[in-house]
């Protein structure tokens, strides 16, 4: 599942939805994004996030995870807005273009009550 916004005839962001195929993730799929920084605060992110989630819902996804850096604050921001739990963090999990390491913070949905 794919959704990518447009402006200008350039891709200024994305999401997408990757789901499992080995059986014991069944209905478990990770969560892809990208907005470029001039669109950030304009509520693009919130609105495609949103309906990357309907689309996955409506296709039968279970659970959505992401892994994104602890200090992308905008991200983490979203995702809690659209009902994303923090799982836990990973330390020095990312090596930025800053040289530096970073923690990671592992945050999911569970997009229905199905067990």
């Amino acid at each position: 599942m794919q959704l990518a916004a447009e402006h200008d005839d350039e891709i200024v962001g994305f999401v997408c939805i990757e789901t499992f195929t080995h059986p014991r993730r069944k209905g478990n799929g990770y969560l892809g994004t990208y907005l470029h920084q001039e669109f950030r605060g304009t509520g693009l992110g919130s609105i495609m996030t949103g309906l990357i989630l309907k689309v996955a819902e409506e296709q039968g996804v279970h659970k959505v995870n992401q892994e994104l850096v602890v200090d992308d604050e905008y991200w983490v921001r979203i995702l809690q807005e659209h009902g994303f739990d923090v799982e836990g963090t990973r330390r020095d999990a990312f090596h930025g273009g800053d040289g530096r390491y970073h923690d990671t913070l592992m945050m999911g949905k569970i997009l229905d009550d199905e067990t």
